[in-house]
């Protein structure tokens, strides 16, 4: 009965290392966003480290630039950096606006009207195959429309 419970530990513990291991796997960089409204940013991959920031916006897009076992380091939009633990990460996807001139456009397409000014650092969802000709269709605010890539934080070049 022993061996069998010890068996038992042993596979179940190697499932979960194996999904662990398994979410380094992931491509970096790559975009996530905050889980909630107080996230400590640490200068190293623990909690011994000490506190370098604290963000403070839910759904804040962030760049994982790095990993180390359970912890993501990340890079925000005003390229500061630091180390957050993953459970306070989500993989949402979102994007902030940026500069002045972030609009929210009728279509993608260029003879497009605006359809709302979005001031700068306002958040959005939005959803990766929803992106094309240099725009993304957003959600923000309860409205629906299209912002340029160029207009936006949160995409990789490539995406």
């Amino acid at each position: 009965m022993k061996k069998k419970t010890l068996w038992l530990i042993l596979i179940i513990g190697g499932l979960f290392c194996g999904e662990a291991y398994a979410a380094t796997k992931r491509p970096v960089p790559r975009f996530v966003s905050l889980r909630s409204n107080e996230i400590k940013i640490r200068v190293g991959p623990g909690r011994e480290y000490p506190v370098k920031w604290i963000l403070k916006r839910k759904g804040l897009p962030v760049k994982i630039i790095a990993e180390y076992d359970t912890w993501r380091q990340v890079e925000c939009h005003d390229g500061t950096s630091g180390w957050i633990h993953q459970s306070l990460l989500t993989g949402r996807r979102t994007l902030m606006a940026m500069g002045k001139e972030c609009r929210l456009l009728s279509s993608a397409d260029r003879d497009a009207y605006d359809k709302a000014k979005l001031s700068s650092r306002t958040l959005m969802t939005f959803k990766l195959k929803d992106c094309k000709s240099g725009r993304c269709y957003v959600t923000v605010q309860g409205k629906k429309g299209w912002v340029r890539k160029s207009q936006v934080w949160g995409l990789l070049k490539t995406e």
